[in-house]
This record gives structure tokens, C-alpha cells and sequence, in this order.
């Protein structure tokens, strides 16, 4: 009897956390799972964010445009200080939340100089922006 109450809270729960995660991903105007880029607060700062079926973890604010492949985000945003752009690099490969929340699967924010040599030294040189953040 016991297992059967137990079983069922973790349905319940299990089921309140995919929906949690399905609002959460529906809300995003651009999603590669585990990534998505969401309205942000005020319709207006969109936001990277890895996304989990507990939480968002932010990552970069105010982004403009990304490219992606199977192992690496680039992200364009205008973070900072008088708007100026900002380049972001991102490794996919990182899954670990310890690592996330502390960032570590990202580098940046990097002028365009910097940017375009950490992508030459990562392989990436090729990889461009294809998806404009509106």
C-alpha cells in the first residue's frame, strides 16, 4: 500500500515538473534543449538560459543573435556598458548544473577580435550567426 502512495507522488511530481519545464520551454522564442532563449522579464531582454525541469539558469542577458551546431552556441549580445556588442561561446558538451551555475561552460563576454580567435582555436572559424533574437 505504502509503494502505491509513494508511486503515485512521484507521477504527481513528475508530472508537475514536465509541465513546469513545457511552460517554461513554450515561453522561449528560440530553443535548441537544453538551451532557449526566453522573453525575459519585460518582453524585452531575452534571455539564454539552460533549462531543467526545476529551473532556468541564466547565462547571457540581452541577446541579438546566435549560431549553433551539435557541440557549440555562439551568442551576440549588446550586455554591457553603453550597448556595446559582446561575444559569447558556449560549450554544449558541459551538462554538469554545479559547472552551469557557475558558468563554466561559458566564455565571454569577448570583443570581436577575441571572439573570432577562441572560434579558430575551437574549429569552429565556420560557424556564423543564423538566428536573429526579436
Amino acid at each position: 500500500m505504502l509503494i502505491k502512495y509513494a508511486f503515485a507522488i512521484c507521477l504527481v511530481f513528475t508530472i508537475v515538473s514536465c509541465n513546469n519545464l513545457k511552460n517554461r520551454v513554450r515561453e522561449a522564442v528560440w530553443v535548441d534543449i537544453p538551451y532557449a532563449v526566453d522573453k525575459g522579464v519585460d518582453d524585452s531582454n531575452r534571455r539564454l538560459s539552460f533549462v531543467t525541469k526545476q529551473k532556468n539558469y541564466a547565462l547571457v542577458d540581452s541577446v541579438n543573435e546566435i549560431g549553433f551546431n551539435d557541440k557549440y552556441l555562439i551568442v551576440l549580445s549588446n550586455k554591457g556598458s553603453n550597448d556595446t556588442l559582446k561575444y559569447w561561446i558556449v560549450d554544449k558538451s558541459i551538462q554538469d548544473l554545479a559547472k552551469i551555475e557557475k558558468k563554466e561552460n561559458i566564455d565571454g563576454p569577448m570583443g570581436f577580435l577575441q571572439f573570432s580567435q577562441k572560434k579558430k582555436s575551437l574549429n569552429i572559424d565556420t560557424l556564423a550567426f543564423t538566428v536573429e533574437i526579436k
